[in-house]
């Protein structure tokens, strides 16, 4: 109780939380992000080879972004077939007493 009594004398929340939601709003991976706002501050903040520098960063951000996009689904859908190809040998009555039978064998 005494520390919180000295760290609300010590900081205004109020005003930090402002200053954050503030910045929030051109954190381009926040939740509060504002593509607008963020635009905005960089026409006037950067010069224009900085732009097309950035440009060029965003642009191969995106495409390995994309690019891991593409490995996961393909991942997933692998995972998925073989997910699939194991339930139809467990519901095949062959594969399933072959697979009993040979449970039983390595037990013995």
């Amino acid at each position: 109780m005494r520390l919180q009594v000295i760290e609300n004398t010590l900081f205004d929340h109020s005003t930090m939380d402002s200053v954050d939601k503030a910045a929030d709003q051109y954190d381009i991976n926040g939740p509060r992000f504002k593509p607008d706002a963020y635009l905005s501050k960089l026409l006037k903040e950067r010069s224009l080879t900085e732009l097309m520098d950035k440009e060029t960063e965003m642009d191969r951000h995106i495409r390995s972004l994309d690019s891991n996009m593409q490995t996961l689904v393909y991942e997933n859908y692998n995972k998925f077939i073989s997910a699939t190809d194991t339930i139809e040998k467990v519901g095949n009555p062959i594969y399933l007493s072959y697979t009993v039978t040979i449970m039983h064998m390595n037990s013995s």
